[in-house]
């Protein structure tokens, strides 16, 4: 590889995938691919066949949200939410604590005519690079809300953006939203006017590191190394003024982009011995970093959209021919993605978590027999002790300052602070609910009452909330988590004209099916695997 350049192209099993069935010479296989896996070892199952992925679902795809018209809808789920939620076609990573994992894989030929694979000898030095994609929109800010509204209706099908204008002026929304759903022929030949009077361009910034601090930021990539564009953009209008610019300073003398390794696939994976020379590499795509720039920000957050770049290093004969490849070679970029936020719900969705609470009569026994041991220590400082009022007073001063002598070291048994939590969140989850009326995060609760009061319930519910028997008013209670003796208080208030936005009685019957299944929710489907195609070599 020292006598010819380096060419970077897609793996060929990929490609293989696609239809029509593409090959290295195609023009879209220029880019590094990103592989799902749902396990933390799947770099063994990379090494053992990088054909061996995960498919990309509907779940897979970035979401944002908008608002919808009070009491609109014929479910249940939309009369309880004003707010709806969009997929676009934008790709969205979720985190390792979501239970899903990613690799970038790219496949390296030489740059000979028929793009032969490399002979045996010594492998260059491959990384990759993750850059992110920062929209600069430019234009008025009346022809920015037309675009998101016109987007919004006819894109995403929401009749109801014109609901709250100003909350859908979102730009990373919008870049994400017109980019990624892909405005077709149809909206630019009806908004041509609109589009002519807003421009869209992107600044391409790398994860800098300084080398004396250690400290990263992202910055603007020099165009001497940014290498092809992700996105190729119409040059705006020479009348219209273009946006200002994110205003982030360029790298400087001491500051490094920084890059990640890529590992060479084993040739022990391949099919045939006729494919022993393929030259597949993978690298591990990070989705959440320890890192933080100079303000506090992380490296990575859920606003943003980024891309994979490879870049392979060739080795060079000393001393340097004239005809030697350049230095690094560059891939094009990869489909841009987002990363999904920690709490993101459809990625805490994939990885379910179960806690029993304890049995307060083993516990009471473990206690009377001595067995039991706390497993929690908590510290006081001296003069760190929050002064508690007396029983149903406040305190004369705005805020008390803390008191205390010396300092407090107490053992807690984790039981014991779990049932308290528990305690304190039903307590005040009804209380939450019925005060701000939030009926929405009621479908964010499943518990199962007794399954022979279910059906009472279902069938007193048939006349309303004013017929309810004592029985049905106590499994009531269950389901909206709050103790029985204040049934007739929510009883009540779900009695009030505007108790649950003036549900019909089906609606009601409906939300109890919601709140009381019959069986636990089952866990989320697995993602498909993928096709292992033959390769074509063998």
């Amino acid at each position: 590889m020292s006598g010819h350049p380096i060419v970077l192209r897609t793996p060929w099993y990929v490609g293989a995938r696609a239809t029509p069935r593409q090959d290295r010479f195609s023009d879209g296989q220029r880019a590094p691919a990103i592989q799902k896996y749902d396990r933390d070892d799947f770099v063994d199952s990379l090494l053992a066949d990088p054909r061996a992925s995960l498919r990309f679902d509907r779940r897979d795809r970035w979401t944002f949200t908008m608002p919808r018209k009070p009491g609109q809808g014929t479910t249940l789920r939309q009369r309880l939410s004003t707010r709806r939620t969009v997929t676009t076609g934008m790709r969205k990573l979720y985190q390792p604590a979501h239970q899903r994992f990613y690799a970038v894989t790219i496949e390296l030929f030489c740059g000979a005519p028929g793009l032969p694979l490399p002979a045996p000898g010594p492998d260059p030095r491959v990384g990759f690079v993750v850059r992110r994609r920062v929209p600069i929109l430019g234009g008025s800010l009346a022809a920015r809300r037309a675009l998101v509204r016109a987007a919004a209706r006819e894109l995403f099908g929401n009749p109801d953006d014109a609901a709250d204008p100003d909350e859908t002026l979102d730009e990373p929304t919008l870049d994400g939203a017109l980019t990624a759903a892909g405005i077709d022929a149809g909206f630019k030949a009806r908004h041509t006017a609109l589009l002519g009077q807003v421009s869209v361009e992107y600044e391409i910034q790398g994860w800098y590191v300084d080398e004396d601090t250690g400290r990263g930021r992202w910055a603007p990539v020099p165009r001497a190394v940014l290498g092809p564009t992700p996105e190729p953009t119409d040059p705006p209008p020479d009348d219209l003024e273009p946006g200002p610019g994110t205003g982030v300073p360029p790298p400087g003398a001491g500051e490094t982009e920084l890059e990640l390794p890529m590992w060479r696939v084993p040739t022990a994976a391949q099919d045939c011995e006729r494919a022993r020379n393929r030259s597949v590499w993978f690298g591990a795509v990070p989705t959440f970093s320890g890192d933080l720039d100079a303000d506090g920000a992380p490296r990575f957050d859920e606003h943003a959209t980024y891309v994979l770049q490879c870049v392979a290093h060739p080795h060079h004969v000393t001393p340097r021919p004239a005809y030697c490849p350049p230095d690094a070679v560059r891939s094009d970029y990869s489909r841009p993605y987002r990363v999904a936020a920690f709490f993101d719900p459809a990625g805490t969705a994939q990885r379910p978590v179960r806690i029993t609470l304890p049995d307060l009569r083993a516990l009471e026994g473990q206690v009377g027999s001595g067995t039991a041991r706390p497993g929690v220590t908590v510290e006081t400082p001296a003069g760190s002790q929050l002064p508690a009022p007396p029983f149903g007073a406040f305190p004369s001063k705005p805020a008390a300052r803390p008191t205390g002598g010396a300092a407090e070291l107490c053992s807690f048994s984790i039981e014991l602070i779990t049932i308290v939590a528990m305690f304190v969140l039903r307590l005040f989850l009804p209380v939450v609910i019925l005060l701000f009326g939030l009926w929405w995060m009621l479908l964010l609760r499943f518990c199962w009452p007794r399954p022979t009061a279910v059906p009472a319930l279902l069938t007193a519910l048939g006349g309303g909330f004013g017929g309810l028997a004592d029985g049905p008013r106590e499994t009531l209670a269950d389901v909206l988590g709050v103790d029985r003796a204040d049934r007739d208080r929510v009883v009540d208030l779900l009695k009030a004209p505007t108790a649950l936005g003036g549900l019909s009685a089906l609606q009601r019957r409906e939300l109890v099916n919601e709140l009381a299944p019959d069986t636990p929710p089952a866990p989320p489907d697995p993602p498909p695997p993928l096709g292992r195609p033959t390769d074509p070599l063998c």
